[in-house]
């Protein structure tokens, strides 16, 4: 089988362009296509017109409303969680702590939950069965990666509520999904 038969799905980008499928579910791929009859390529039928240019215009403003805020919370996450013990801030109550690991992996849960809707067109009743274990997954490599941090620790207290706000927020977003009536 050549590699072009073993990529031919809707969710694949082109190997040359990396242009997603659009919101139709075309792509390359699906079309049977490799990538030098993509249409990123010059000579083509579709290279630079306006249908091409409106679906490169779409999906970069796809990743930039649904990929860029996922990737950007998850990065800042991560920076604060880089920041030596010794200049932390001293908290005074155990939970405070804990609302802060609640309310991070929560946002982070929102955001995964809209990208993988959209971008992997994930069905609706099964997104958190992907969504539970990347959140949690991303909590623990956190967890294991303060330990390399000076002055801070690996807790099963903090991934517990890393896991927690990860239900919390699949558990708002299908709340806000079912009040809106999606």
């Amino acid at each position: 089988m050549s590699p072009e038969g073993i990529f031919r799905c809707r969710r694949i980008a082109c190997v040359r362009c990396w242009a997603w499928p659009t919101a139709a579910g075309i792509s390359c791929f699906s079309r049977g296509m490799t990538a030098g009859q993509c249409s990123c390529m010059p000579g083509n039928a579709r290279a630079g017109s306006r249908d091409s240019m409106r679906d490169t215009r779409a999906e970069r403003g796809t990743f930039l409303t649904i990929a860029l805020p996922l990737y950007a919370w998850a990065a800042a996450m991560l920076a604060v969680s880089s920041v030596p013990g010794s200049r932390l801030p001293a908290v005074s109550l155990w939970q405070w702590d804990k609302l802060a690991h609640v309310f991070e992996y929560a946002v982070l849960a929102l955001l995964l939950v809209r990208f993988v809707t959209i971008r992997w067109e994930a069905p609706p009743g099964r997104v958190w069965l992907i969504v539970l274990p990347i959140g949690t997954g991303y909590g623990a490599l956190d967890e294991l990666h303060q330990m390399l941090i000076p002055g801070r620790m690996c807790t099963w207290q903090d991934l517990v509520a890393d896991s927690a706000g990860v239900v919390l927020g699949i558990a708002v977003m299908f709340l806000i999904r079912r009040w809106r009536g999606r």
